[in-house]
């Protein structure tokens, strides 16, 4: 299989496993889409972060460990807080 049809499956099962992610959690296809309510019941069912067995936070789509402390969490907060001024109201 060359490389461009390998890239093309690959995208193709991402795409997938998003869609599936999605629906797992009820979140539409534009999140912007979802009233504040919606989206805060998302967020409060795990659907973006979750902590794990060992205290880790993680990405609940790919499982990445994001942070292992507080004061990782605390930076992570900080940077958000900063992209937040650059989202519209």
């Amino acid at each position: 299989m060359s490389k461009v049809n390998l890239d093309i499956e690959f995208t193709k099962k991402n795409l997938a496993e998003i869609n599936a992610h999605k629906k797992m959690f009820g979140i539409p296809e534009h999140i912007g889409d979802m009233s504040e309510t919606d989206y805060r019941v998302s967020v409060m069912n795990e659907a973006f972060f979750w902590i794990d067995h060992g205290e880790r936070l993680r990405s609940q789509f790919s499982g990445e460990i994001y942070a292992v402390k507080q004061w990782q969490v605390d930076i992570m907060i900080e940077q958000l807080e900063q992209l937040k001024t650059q989202l519209p109201k």
